[in-house]
């Protein structure tokens, strides 16, 4: 009786939870919570909630906080929502981005490449190279450091630029 009561309860209550996840799949419990900013929905890879954030009024092009545990190492960064949807290696995002109009000063072009190229993602590459960002900058800079470094360090400056 002590091992059939359990088991029997337990065999009641998964088949009672799936049997709500299937009636109501898009419930609350089963999916996970909307992204409060777009820093969040690029971070968790849904461009979806990207776009209509984008599409409710937030510029493509302006700055956005991020914070992230690996990627920032935990410090705050202000950084373009294209260059933190190729450091979340977010492909659909990135295309979603520069459909939307999302642009890079030439600096922070050459940054957002050699990225993707430290994080081994082609395919972000080349989405960027259609963009018009290309190599001209020269060959990527040494960094040390973490996954993140890249994202941390300042973007290189051209001479007469502040």
């Amino acid at each position: 009786l002590l091992l059939v009561v359990p088991a029997i309860a337990t065999a009641l209550g998964v088949t009672g939870l799936e049997t709500w996840r299937w009636i109501s799949p898009h419930s609350a419990l089963f999916t996970r919570p909307p992204a409060a900013t777009l820093a969040d929905a690029i971070a968790a890879n849904d461009a979806r909630a990207a776009y209509e954030f984008i599409r409710a009024g937030q510029d493509p092009n302006g700055r956005i906080a991020v914070r992230h545990d690996v990627i920032t190492g935990g410090q705050p960064v202000e950084v373009s929502p294209l260059l933190w949807a190729v450091a979340t290696r977010s492909e659909e995002t990135v295309a979603m981005l520069l459909g939307f109009g999302a642009r890079l000063d030439a600096p922070a072009k050459h940054q957002a490449v050699c990225l993707a190229v430290r994080l081994d993602r082609d395919d972000i590459v080349q989405l960027l190279q259609l963009s018009g960002a290309d190599d001209s900058d020269g060959p990527c800079p040494a960094i040390s450091g973490g996954e993140g470094a890249a994202l941390l360090s300042p973007t290189p400056q051209r001479e007469g630029t502040p």
